[in-house]
């Protein structure tokens, strides 16, 4: 008997545990990484909505190109990201155009876009919202389309693509009309002092809650989108899709002559971007989780070898050097090698060679008002600091590896003094590789402790040990991050550590946090969930001397029974079709009346042969 009921609840564990897996377009990246990107056109003044033919062979390209959306994400991403595109709708908008551009005197019904004390004006925010509002609520998307393709609850990505009468040119660029991203912030934006709102602007019969409130498509709440046109090249709609998917600008927004921006046409996000999307920076990838280091990026503290293929070739795509004092100055430096082509991606880029970049993650998401750590148009070189410098040799910002362009002896830091890092030997292969070698000065200002992590055995419990024994206390966080914060998090150094002590980490959440004796040397965090732990070492004096952080990625690791009520969970978290549940609920029901089915006959059996016994 209890070899059939073992059975039938193995049976019913397995039956579960399928129903709760990923289901259809998710299950296709690797990692889960599928997302849906929803396309709406847009028209303007007419009840005729655009040439349907023409919006589906449009995203049809977005799809199947090879240069399309969906191609680059996948390849850029190193197959971590399917990115669909679904032609969910053709709104023609009955309004004219004017209101949504700005205001002049050939166009008096347009936006006033005047700053006052320094804030936007809240008219040409206003204005978009409610268009976009409008087009997601004019109805014509299918009841039955879900955009929400990763299952988190918010619609992965939407574009829309104005027709190209109604949008800005070069010549006349507007904000509503001109390829851009944005999102809606809901009425808390309003109250954050973002906006200057003129008194009386809104009508005391308008309800401001309701007028800024995040709409849904088919009870799935928006998120950030991209505004692009029917004439916008591929690399174009990449760009601003990178936006929504969370990256920021790698250029400066004040200084019309550029002088911060050297990326050239190594960067997506850059300045220069090409009809046909280039990739972005390695270090930029890695704060969408593409890039694993010790793997996708290789890490050295000391001096060594290196050859590498161009990125395109989704090999190993860069090198990261740590000089001896990073937890002192915050600073790093990121090596690849990219290769300008006729065609395909990266046919932007200024030349083939290796480039090398010097990254201050402090710095990162410089907002429009100067703060460090805002996202909001993602400003990333105001006030003159800027997150990643790309190094010149020769007025050239690549190193070819031909005579002239060899070596970047010395690298120094941002505030001039010897990082101790030179980059010398550069040789261009006939493969189309590079080979370099990297020499790292090691001083006595390698910080002390050093700290590392161990699988303890009896369990999957992860510990960190350090040696040898601290000075003064030792303080420990537990941190829970989005992908972006924790790019910066992870290699900010002691400036982001004392941030995030202070209680200025933006995106990151401390879960768990424990001050240590100096006796201490071993710290076990609770967390059942990927997070980040920080150590920071504390002298007597107060001086924080020792940095570390550890990548815990611990989900599901504990050996535990599986209980099920976390099987009926999983199967009925949000996103999970009805069918999938309805047909895991009757599997398992059958499975449960067949176990009793099976004791009822084992027991008529045992009672039979009984009974036989007893009457021969």
């Amino acid at each position: 008997m209890k070899r059939f009921i073992l059975i039938a609840v193995s049976a019913l564990l397995i039956v579960l545990a399928c129903a709760c897996a990923p289901r259809g377009e998710n299950s296709t990246a690797q990692n889960g990484h599928a997302k849906k990107n929803t396309v709406i056109f847009v028209t303007f003044g007419s009840s005729q909505a655009y040439d349907w033919s023409l919006a589906d062979a449009a995203v049809k390209s977005f799809n199947t190109s090879e240069t399309g959306v969906k191609t680059f994400f996948f390849a850029e991403s190193l197959g971590k990201l399917e990115l669909t595109s679904v032609l969910a709708n053709n709104v023609p908008v009955e309004d004219r155009a004017s209101p949504y551009r700005s205001k002049s005197l050939l166009n008096p019904d347009g936006y006033d876009d005047t700053a006052v004390n320094g804030l936007p004006h809240i008219e040409c925010f206003y204005r978009e919202q409610m268009l976009v509002r409008q087009i997601v609520e004019s109805g014509g998307i299918p009841k039955d389309y879900n955009p929400d393709g990763d299952g988190d609850g918010v619609v992965d990505a939407i574009t829309f693509v104005f027709d190209e009468k109604f949008t800005a040119t070069a010549s006349s660029p507007e904000k509503i009309m001109w390829p851009h991203k944005s999102e809606f912030y809901g009425y808390d934006k309003l109250l954050s002092g973002s906006f200057y709102i003129p008194k009386g602007y809104f009508s005391a019969s308008l309800s401001l809650e309701e007028a800024f409130a995040i709409p849904e498509i088919n009870g799935v709440k928006v998120g950030p989108y991209a505004v692009v046109s029917t004439s916008s090249t591929e690399g174009e709609v990449c760009h601003e899709l990178s936006h929504v998917l969370g990256l920021p600008d790698y250029y400066s927004y004040e200084d019309d002559k550029r002088v911060y921006d050297n990326l050239g046409g190594y960067e997506l996000l850059g300045a220069e971007v090409g009809a046909v999307p280039q990739y972005s920076l390695a270090y930029v990838r890695s704060k969408l989780g593409w890039l694993e280091e010790g793997k996708d990026v290789l890490v050295t503290d000391s001096s060594a070898a290196f050859t590498l293929s161009p990125v395109t070739e989704n090999g190993v795509q860069a090198v990261k050097v740590i000089p001896a004092d990073f937890t002192e100055k915050g600073e790093f430096f990121m090596i690849e090698a990219r290769r300008k082509g006729d065609s395909g991606f990266d046919s932007a880029v200024n030349s083939t060679g290796v480039i090398i970049y010097s990254v201050v993650p402090e710095y990162a998401f410089i907002g429009s008002d100067g703060r460090y750590g805002a996202v909001d148009y993602g400003n990333m070189y105001g006030g003159g600091r800027f997150e990643v410098k790309l190094f010149t040799n020769s007025l050239r910002n690549y190193f070819t590896g031909k005579p002239g362009s060899t070596a970047l002896e010395d690298i120094k830091y941002r505030d001039g003094s010897s990082s101790g890092v030179s980059v010398t030997g550069i040789t261009a292969n006939e493969d189309g590789s590079f080979s370099f070698g990297v020499n790292v000065t090691v001083s006595d200002k390698r910080p002390e402790p050093k700290t590392g992590s161990e699988l303890i055995a009896g369990g999957n419990v992860i510990a960190l040990r350090w040696e040898p024994e601290c000075e003064g206390k030792t303080h420990v966080m537990v941190i829970r991050a989005t992908p972006t914060s924790a790019a910066c998090f992870m290699t900010g150094g002691l400036p982001k550590a004392k941030s995030v002590a202070a209680g200025n980490g933006e995106g990151l959440e401390v879960i768990e946090y424990a001050t240590l004796s100096s006796a201490s040397r071993e710290y076990i965090p609770r967390a059942r969930e990927e997070c980040y732990l920080l150590i920071v070492h504390e002298r007597a004096n107060g001086e924080l001397y020792g940095f570390a952080t550890q990548h815990l990625v611990v989900a599901g690791t504990p050996t535990v029974t599986p209980q099920f009520s976390d099987f009926i969970g999983a199967l009925l978290r949000p996103g999970r079709p009805l069918s999938i549940v309805i047909v895991a609920f009757i599997a398992c029901c059958a499975v449960a009346v067949s176990c009793v089915l099976v004791g009822i006959t084992v027991k008529i059996s045992r009672k039979r042969k009984t009974e036989s016994a007893e009457n021969p």
